[in-house]
């Protein structure tokens, strides 16, 4: 019997780090994809300042949560919004806006491919 409340224990503890994991991803992913929105509404109004500004605190807050973010989920995906923000930094007026909703796609895919769901747990 004591094996089969160890085994639930185990289990209870491997569901609470799941999420938790997951509302660490969640939080860092809402962090970078906030001032991406920012850049959109300053390329509207046509402040280039403060789109670069948001630009680049996005990509920073993304590079500082990267440690945390390679260590739960696949490289392939965190290079790929990293490649997008970094490109993203350096476009020009005409690009901008095809670039912003790109990142902003792939930080909602990753959103979606890390949310806990039944068939992710089991």
């Amino acid at each position: 019997m004591k094996y089969l409340y160890l085994g639930l224990l185990i289990l209870c503890l491997l569901l609470c780090a799941c999420y938790l994991s997951n509302r660490q991803v969640q939080a860092r992913i809402e962090a970078a994809a906030l001032p991406l929105h920012r850049a959109m509404n300053a390329h509207r109004t046509g402040d280039g300042a403060a789109r670069e500004l948001a630009v680049r605190e996005s990509l920073d807050r993304w590079k500082n949560s990267a440690p945390l973010l390679n260590s739960l989920l696949s490289h392939a995906r965190t290079d790929q919004i990293t490649d997008a923000l970094e490109e993203l930094q350096e476009a020009d007026e005409a690009s901008f806006v095809r670039l912003c909703h790109r990142a902003l796609a792939q930080l909602a895919q990753l959103s979606r491919f890390n949310a806990l769901r039944w068939e992710n747990v089991f």
